[in-house]
């Protein structure tokens, strides 16, 4: 029986920029301890509470063992069939009471204001993916998804930087 993959967004300050994420993906086999880093650009909001970023800044991901990589444009039509499948439900919504989106841009950047976290940051721990439940359980499944471009990492750990 196939599991449902449930798509959880990770705790971080950004989110990957709407726009121009001008990803940049390095990977090294040969230094297994930094074997991925993703550099693209980050939106933190319009109210941040970093003093040194205005509002895009950019941003380094190093994925600690990472173990698999896969790089795709978004428009691919079987990784789209695929992600559809998946179990978005921890991905808030901010609906209202009636079940509206109606203002919920707004309750999005309240959230986010308020609690210096993205509710969305356009990065995601897959949960029960066959990458990690099919090969070794210690390692975590991410998405990063851009405008154009998504990244799949599968790694033991992931830290961000600000790039200077």
């Amino acid at each position: 029986m196939k599991r449902l993959v449930t798509v959880q967004p990770v705790s971080v300050p950004w989110m990957v920029s709407p726009s121009v994420p001008d990803f940049h993906l390095s990977v090294n086999s040969n230094q297994p301890e930094t074997a991925a880093i993703l550099n693209f650009l980050a939106f933190f909001g319009h109210d941040n509470t970093f003093d040194y970023v205005d509002t895009y800044a950019r941003i380094s991901i190093t994925f600690s063992n990472g173990f698999w990589v896969k790089y795709y444009p978004k428009s691919s039509d079987n990784e789209s069939k695929i992600l559809s499948s998946y179990d978005w439900e921890l991905v808030p919504e901010f609906r209202d009471e009636s079940g509206s989106l109606k203002g919920s841009k707004l309750r999005f950047r309240e959230y986010w204001q308020q609690t210096s976290i993205c509710p969305d940051p356009s990065m995601y721990r897959l949960i029960n993916s066959d990458w990690v439940c099919n090969n070794i359980q210690e390692y975590e499944h991410y998405l990063i998804m851009g405008n154009d471009f998504n990244v799949e990492v599968m790694c033991k750990s992931y830290s961000w930087k600000l790039e200077v």
